[in-house]
């Protein structure tokens, strides 16, 4: 009875250090590899299975094809209502995402001039929800004070090039994305 209970010991024994011995020689060069996942291992490095870069590992890994990625287009021209002193801008924007809804719940940005001075906020006016590749219209408006309607009137420019976009915030999937300047993105 003794030799079982020490033979038992001992399969038991080896049961659990040989697995673990041969795991630790596979290994043995990349002890990270035993916990980290090699799809994780290659995001972190920049590569993926086509050896491209990080820019691409990111967008397979969330489904985005970047050839279909389409820029939001501005649909129709900006309306101005005089009488509520109220901007309204349409965007045409598609789903990047290829196996997976997109549900913008909620977005907003600053207008600014060249001094930094706030001009309006611009909101979505309801959340969108978009199928995979499916396009949509995103409605955005806000409104424009009288004091800043008056500075815009005083101001030398007629055109919008010194105009600003700042301060933006979007509510993507329960994801919050926040970017302080727009413009630095667009140039």
């Amino acid at each position: 009875m003794n030799k079982l209970k020490w033979g038992l010991r001992l399969l038991t024994v080896c049961c659990v250090i040989f697995p673990l011995l041969f795991t630790f020689s596979v290994y043995q060069n990349n002890l990270l590899g035993m916990i980290v996942p090699p799809q994780i291992m290659n995001l972190m490095s920049g590569q993926n299975n086509q050896n491209s870069n990080n820019e691409n590992a990111l967008t397979s890994l969330f489904g985005i094809d970047p050839d279909n990625f389409v820029s939001p287009t501005l649909v129709g021209e900006p309306q101005f209502d005089n009488t509520t002193n109220t901007l309204s801008v349409n965007l045409n924007f598609t789903n990047p995402l290829g196996n997976q809804s997109l549900a913008i719940n909620s977005m907003s940005v600053k207008v600014t001039d060249g001094n930094g001075t706030v001009l309006a906020t611009l909101q979505l006016a309801h959340p969108v929800t978009l199928a995979p590749g499916q396009s949509g219209i995103l409605s955005i408006d806000g409104a424009i004070s009288e004091e800043n309607m008056a500075y815009l009137a005083n101001s030398n420019s007629t055109s919008l090039e010194g105009l600003q976009l700042s301060d933006f915030n979007a509510d993507i999937g329960g994801i919050q994305v926040h970017l302080d300047n727009l413009n630095d993105l667009m140039s």
